[in-house]
């Protein structure tokens, strides 16, 4: 291609260029390949009209016309032209209509007829290879045509195709499901991720629609980095949408795919997204496998879907962080049978009960036996003791349930309202956390909506300040309080920073752990049985704070008690709370009139 015949005489209306070839012997022909010249100015005197005259003698004037065509593509392609199979012993080029009237040729190649690929050629219905050609759609017919091609120079080409061909005569139609998405933690536990994630050598190709910013590639996505991150160069808009598309070598079944996004500040994390497959290497065979959404976090998200087989796979960011497209890192995961056995055990996100299929000691039992030598045995066996703890009778004596208020951020929506920030109180356990211990907290709450906190409230001589606060997550969370030179013992709350249009239902906590106090809840609380509770804890209150310095003692309990109503809580000692019923009996009146004028107060702020 580096040289190339260049004529000396342009075409005109009385003259075209032509070019004539005497084969050395007699020869069915039925493709003409041409190349125009390559090098220099590229193009010129390509033939973008053409007839083709052959002849069957040596000499003489005994042309026929055997093909007419033309070509309006790029000058400096190499076309192939293609006509009947005819025999030649000599054959005749005739540029009718060549660019910038002039005539050349890098080369001319001359093809026999080739059956086999003809017949690849009709493999599909057109050019996207979705539908396979009616005379190929059985199996029998892809057997036959793949045994024809096996001698042929493109055969490692058309078996491709003839795969291709049979996945599609075999796939069937996806039904979209929803993703279930939450934070991924295992990506760096060698031993999780040598058995469920798919090798990254087996990715042969990743690309997305929209470039790369400066030196943030594409391939920075699948590089095993959490610190490198692909970054794309056009943001997501009306009339666009980023998507990451990877190929794979070998066809694999997974059922989980990792994503995060530009570990700096979470600029590009796909919020909402779309999963499309394909189990073809090629055409637009690609089906929607899955759409899911996640609220922005730090780290890496897993979006899991139905166990499905793909060849390709294709993220699309529906919407995402400013508009804008970024990932840490893309990997894919297969199916981790016990682990979702373990998670399958609960009807609920506070794993406080048990489905009827693993409603018993011996089912759990064997659920126990296959989680040994699992790469993710510790943290499931926690799972297994809490189903264990559920069996036994006495499990209820050990958690709190709370439903969260719902009732707005405390700051926001009280200056909007101008409601008093005293009618945002906490949601109680009527627990304590004393330094060091280590709780269990479950949570069943709208993942896609705002999630709620875990409260420490320090009263009196607090530490540091009086709260400590902890984000929830969905299902089970274990928070440990700081040390004793850190907090005192604290009161547990929950948070629940939401209006009910915020959130899909009002949050339920479950809290494991702890030491129970005495609490008055107003309408619900009987005043005369809150007073004989408070007065047999008061026989074992301790007022000095370093009786909890060690942990939780056996023989002492912290000086500690509430009153709630439905817009105050109030946080007092034990002791003073007593002494104050007790002060209040002499005038007949009890804690329940106490809340009642709180109440008031409160009504009346808002006025």
């Amino acid at each position: 291609m580096n040289t190339h015949w260049e004529t000396g005489k342009p075409n005109s209306a009385i003259f075209s260029n032509e070019v004539e070839f005497t084969l050395n012997k007699t020869t069915t022909l039925n493709r003409i390949v041409y190349t125009a010249r390559q090098t220099g100015a590229k193009g010129k005197g390509f033939a973008q009209a053409f007839d083709i005259y052959g002849s069957t003698t040596d000499t003489g004037d005994d042309y026929t016309l055997v093909s007419t065509g033309s070509y309006l593509g790029s000058t400096g392609d190499t076309i192939e032209i293609r006509f009947e199979p005819t025999t030649f012993k000599r054959l005749k080029f005739v540029y009718k209509d060549v660019h910038q009237e002039w005539a050349s040729a890098a080369e001319f190649q001359f093809y026999q007829e080739d059956i086999v690929s003809e017949k690849m050629e009709q493999l599909f219905t057109d050019d996207t290879f979705s539908s396979v050609s009616k005379e190929f759609r059985t199996i029998e017919a892809l057997d036959k045509l793949e045994k024809e091609a096996q001698g042929h120079p493109l055969y490692k080409q058309f078996k491709e195709d003839i795969d291709n061909a049979r996945i599609l005569l075999n796939s069937s139609k996806i039904t979209a499901t929803t993703a279930e998405t939450k934070a991924f933690n295992y990506y760096a536990n060698a031993p999780y991720t040598q058995l469920f994630q798919m090798d990254y050598e087996n990715i042969k190709s990743i690309r997305n629609n929209a470039g790369h910013y400066s030196s943030a590639v594409i391939e920075h996505a699948v590089d095993g980095d959490l610190q490198t991150y692909w970054e794309t160069n056009r943001a997501n808009a009306n009339d666009f949408t980023n998507e990451v598309e990877v190929e794979f070598k070998e066809a694999v079944e997974v059922n989980r795919l990792i994503y995060g996004a530009r570990p700096s500040d979470n600029k590009g994390f796909a919020e909402e997204f779309e999963i499309y497959v394909s189990q073809t290497s090629k055409g637009d065979t690609y089906q929607l496998l899955s759409t899911g959404k996640h609220k922005i976090v730090s780290g890496l998200v897993e979006a899991k879907f139905k166990p499905t087989t793909m060849k390709r796979v294709k993220f699309t960011f529906k919407k995402s962080n400013q508009n804008w497209a970024t990932l840490s890192e893309l990997a894919f995961y297969k199916e981790d049978v016990v682990a979702d056995q373990i998670d399958d055990m609960f009807t609920n996100g506070l794993m406080n009960e048990l489905k009827p299929e693993y409603d018993s000691k011996s089912k759990i039992e064997q659920l126990e036996k296959k989680i040994a030598k699992h790469p993710l045995e510790k943290q499931l066996q926690i799972k297994i003791d809490i189903a264990k703890d559920i069996l036994d009778s006495d499990h209820e004596s050990k958690e709190v349930v709370v439903t969260a208020s719902q009732r707005g951020d405390s700051g926001s929506t009280a200056s909007v309202h101008q409601i008093p920030r005293t009618s945002f109180s906490l949601d109680t356990f009527g627990r304590y956390i004393v330094p060091g211990e280590t709780i269990q907290v479950f949570v069943d709450a709208d993942k896609d909506g705002i999630m709620p906190n875990l409260v420490f409230g320090q009263i009196a001589d607090d530490k540091n300040g009086w709260i400590r606060r902890y984000p929830l997550q969905q299902g089970l969370n274990k928070i440990t309080a700081p040390n004793f030179e850190s907090m005192n013992p604290a009161i547990i709350y929950v948070e629940n920073p939401a209006l009910p249009s915020e959130q899909a239902y009002a949050p339920k906590i479950r809290l494991v752990g702890g030491t129970d106090f005495p609490v008055y809840y107003h309408g619900k609380t009987d005043p005369a049985q809150f007073k004989r509770d408070l007065e047999k804890y008061v026989k074992n209150i301790s007022t000095d704070d370093t009786d909890f310095s060690k942990g939780k003692p056996k023989d002492v309990v912290y000086n500690v008690a509430e009153l709630v109503s439905e817009n105050n809580t109030i946080s007092t000692s034990a002791a003073g709370a007593l002494k104050g019923i007790q002060e209040l009996g002499s005038t007949g009146k009890t804690v329940s009139d106490t809340m009642d004028e709180w109440e008031l107060m409160w009504k009346d702020s808002k006025k």
